[in-house]
Protein backbone atom coordinates (compact mmCIF):
# COMPACT_ATOMS: atom_id res chain seq x y z
CA UNK A 1 0.00 0.00 0.00
CA UNK A 2 1.20 3.17 -0.53
CA UNK A 3 0.99 5.95 1.69
CA UNK A 4 -0.71 9.36 0.18
CA UNK A 5 1.31 12.61 1.45
CA UNK A 6 -0.10 15.35 2.50
CA UNK A 7 0.25 18.65 2.40
CA UNK A 8 2.26 20.18 5.28
CA UNK A 9 1.26 23.62 6.55
CA UNK A 10 2.79 25.69 9.18
CA UNK A 11 1.80 29.10 10.46
CA UNK A 12 4.42 31.25 11.25
CA UNK A 13 3.70 34.20 13.53
CA UNK A 14 5.25 37.51 13.51
CA UNK A 15 6.35 38.84 16.88
CA UNK A 16 7.28 42.13 17.30
CA UNK A 17 9.84 43.11 20.21
CA UNK A 18 10.26 46.56 21.13
CA UNK A 19 13.31 47.94 22.98
CA UNK A 20 13.70 51.48 23.69
CA UNK A 21 17.07 53.29 23.27
CA UNK A 22 17.70 55.19 26.15
CA UNK A 23 17.49 59.12 25.55
CA UNK A 24 21.35 60.52 24.54
CA UNK A 25 21.87 63.72 26.69
CA UNK A 26 21.31 66.75 25.12
CA UNK A 27 24.59 68.49 23.68
CA UNK A 28 26.25 70.53 25.88
CA UNK A 29 25.70 74.25 26.30
CA UNK A 30 28.12 76.49 24.64
CA UNK A 31 27.32 80.33 25.65
CA UNK A 32 27.09 82.20 22.43
CA UNK A 33 28.88 84.98 22.19
CA UNK A 34 28.26 87.83 19.97
CA UNK A 35 30.91 89.55 17.83
CA UNK A 36 31.42 93.47 18.79
CA UNK A 37 31.70 95.61 16.15
CA UNK A 38 34.59 98.03 16.15
CA UNK A 39 34.34 101.59 16.26
CA UNK A 40 36.22 104.76 16.91
CA UNK A 41 36.59 105.75 20.12
CA UNK A 42 35.88 109.01 18.84
CA UNK A 43 33.57 109.61 16.00
CA UNK A 44 35.30 111.58 13.05
CA UNK A 45 33.98 114.45 11.97
CA UNK A 46 31.28 114.92 9.26
CA UNK A 47 33.13 117.26 6.90
CA UNK A 48 36.96 118.12 7.02
CA UNK A 49 37.41 121.43 4.69
CA UNK A 50 41.17 122.50 3.69
CA UNK A 51 41.96 125.51 1.15
CA UNK A 52 43.90 125.04 -2.15
CA UNK A 53 47.41 126.95 -1.89
CA UNK A 54 49.74 128.56 -4.34
CA UNK A 55 52.91 127.43 -2.73
CA UNK A 56 54.26 124.22 -1.65
CA UNK A 57 51.99 123.05 1.38
CA UNK A 58 51.49 119.53 3.05
CA UNK A 59 48.11 118.84 4.80
CA UNK A 60 47.18 115.36 6.71
CA UNK A 61 44.02 114.65 8.86
CA UNK A 62 44.70 111.37 11.63
CA UNK A 63 41.57 109.76 12.78
CA UNK A 64 40.82 108.82 15.86
CA UNK A 65 41.44 105.70 17.77
CA UNK A 66 39.83 102.53 16.75
CA UNK A 67 38.64 100.11 19.40
CA UNK A 68 36.72 96.98 19.55
CA UNK A 69 35.77 95.16 22.65
CA UNK A 70 36.52 91.39 21.69
CA UNK A 71 39.67 90.83 22.94
CA UNK A 72 41.46 88.82 20.46
CA UNK A 73 40.06 91.00 17.57
CA UNK A 74 42.51 92.89 15.49
CA UNK A 75 40.71 95.73 13.73
CA UNK A 76 42.24 96.78 10.25
CA UNK A 77 41.78 100.49 8.74
CA UNK A 78 40.88 100.81 5.20
CA UNK A 79 40.34 104.04 3.18
CA UNK A 80 38.12 104.61 -0.26
CA UNK A 81 39.43 107.57 -1.30
CA UNK A 82 36.98 107.87 -4.46
CA UNK A 83 37.76 110.82 -6.71
CA UNK A 84 39.97 112.39 -4.41
CA UNK A 85 42.99 109.30 -4.98
CA UNK A 86 44.28 111.60 -7.94
CA UNK A 87 45.60 113.68 -4.89
CA UNK A 88 45.03 111.99 -1.91
CA UNK A 89 46.61 109.39 0.13
CA UNK A 90 46.00 107.43 3.15
CA UNK A 91 48.43 105.41 5.32
CA UNK A 92 46.56 102.91 6.93
CA UNK A 93 48.78 102.20 10.18
CA UNK A 94 48.93 106.10 10.91
CA UNK A 95 45.12 106.10 10.58
CA UNK A 96 46.36 109.61 8.21
CA UNK A 97 44.50 111.50 5.44
CA UNK A 98 47.20 113.01 3.29
CA UNK A 99 47.66 115.21 0.87
CA UNK A 100 51.09 115.98 -0.17
CA UNK A 101 50.87 119.55 -2.21
CA UNK A 102 47.87 121.58 -1.59
CA UNK A 103 49.28 123.44 -4.76
CA UNK A 104 49.22 120.40 -7.33
CA UNK A 105 47.13 121.06 -10.24
CA UNK A 106 44.85 118.02 -9.56
CA UNK A 107 43.70 119.21 -6.59
CA UNK A 108 40.56 120.94 -7.53
CA UNK A 109 37.81 122.34 -5.39
CA UNK A 110 35.01 120.48 -4.63
CA UNK A 111 33.55 118.09 -2.19
CA UNK A 112 34.76 114.50 -1.96
CA UNK A 113 33.15 111.53 -0.27
CA UNK A 114 35.92 108.90 1.60
CA UNK A 115 35.01 106.30 3.35
CA UNK A 116 36.56 104.56 5.96
CA UNK A 117 36.02 100.97 6.67
CA UNK A 118 36.76 99.20 9.90
CA UNK A 119 37.16 95.13 9.64
CA UNK A 120 37.94 92.69 12.71
CA UNK A 121 37.44 90.10 10.33
CA UNK A 122 33.89 89.31 11.96
CA UNK A 123 32.55 92.24 11.40
CA UNK A 124 32.39 95.38 9.38
CA UNK A 125 31.72 99.39 10.30
CA UNK A 126 32.13 102.26 7.42
CA UNK A 127 32.01 105.68 8.52
CA UNK A 128 31.91 108.36 5.44
CA UNK A 129 33.79 111.97 5.70
CA UNK A 130 33.44 114.74 3.00
CA UNK A 131 36.52 116.19 2.48
CA UNK A 132 36.03 119.54 0.99
CA UNK A 133 38.52 121.84 -0.56
CA UNK A 134 38.01 125.13 -1.21
CA UNK A 135 39.01 127.59 -3.95
CA UNK A 136 41.99 129.69 -2.83
CA UNK A 137 40.62 133.35 -2.63
CA UNK A 138 42.94 136.09 -3.99
CA UNK A 139 43.35 138.41 -1.21
CA UNK A 140 42.93 142.39 -2.16
CA UNK A 141 45.40 144.44 0.20
CA UNK A 142 45.02 148.29 -0.39
CA UNK A 143 47.79 150.39 -0.28
CA UNK A 144 47.83 153.76 0.61
CA UNK A 145 50.32 156.13 1.74
CA UNK A 146 49.91 159.90 2.54
CA UNK A 147 52.75 162.02 2.17
CA UNK A 148 53.43 165.19 3.53
CA UNK A 149 55.57 168.00 2.41
CA UNK A 150 56.43 170.68 4.56
CA UNK A 151 57.53 173.97 3.73
CA UNK A 152 59.22 177.00 6.06
CA UNK A 153 56.49 179.16 4.21
CA UNK A 154 53.30 176.63 3.88
CA UNK A 155 52.16 172.91 4.82
CA UNK A 156 50.58 170.97 1.62
CA UNK A 157 49.64 167.68 1.51
CA UNK A 158 50.16 165.45 -1.48
CA UNK A 159 47.03 163.68 -2.86
CA UNK A 160 46.54 160.40 -1.54
CA UNK A 161 46.61 157.19 -3.99
CA UNK A 162 45.43 154.21 -3.17
CA UNK A 163 46.13 150.53 -5.24
CA UNK A 164 45.28 147.25 -5.29
CA UNK A 165 47.61 144.39 -5.49
CA UNK A 166 46.17 141.16 -5.75
CA UNK A 167 48.14 138.57 -4.03
CA UNK A 168 47.98 134.89 -3.20
CA UNK A 169 49.89 134.35 -0.44
CA UNK A 170 50.52 136.46 3.15
CA UNK A 171 51.36 140.32 2.00
CA UNK A 172 55.29 141.11 3.30
CA UNK A 173 56.89 144.31 3.02
CA UNK A 174 57.92 143.45 -0.33
CA UNK A 175 54.51 143.10 -1.80
CA UNK A 176 53.75 146.49 -0.95
CA UNK A 177 54.65 149.78 -3.77
CA UNK A 178 54.62 152.86 -2.65
CA UNK A 179 53.87 155.64 -4.91
CA UNK A 180 54.05 159.68 -4.28
CA UNK A 181 52.21 161.92 -6.64
CA UNK A 182 53.32 165.64 -6.61
CA UNK A 183 50.38 168.06 -6.29
CA UNK A 184 52.08 171.12 -7.46
CA UNK A 185 54.29 171.97 -10.04
CA UNK A 186 57.60 173.01 -8.39
CA UNK A 187 57.19 169.46 -6.79
CA UNK A 188 56.84 168.35 -10.65
CA UNK A 189 60.54 169.76 -11.48
CA UNK A 190 61.82 168.33 -8.48
CA UNK A 191 61.13 164.60 -9.26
Amino acid sequence: MVALEQPFSAKVREITIEVAAPTPPPPPTVPVVSNQIPFFVEAPPATVEVTKTDALTGWSYKLPEVADEDEDDTVEVTCNLGASSTFADFDASARSLQISDLSDPQVLPGNYTITFTLDDSKDTKSYSLILTVNQLEPETVPLEEEASHDNSTSTETNSTTTESVTSRSQPTSSSFQSVQTPSTPEETLKA
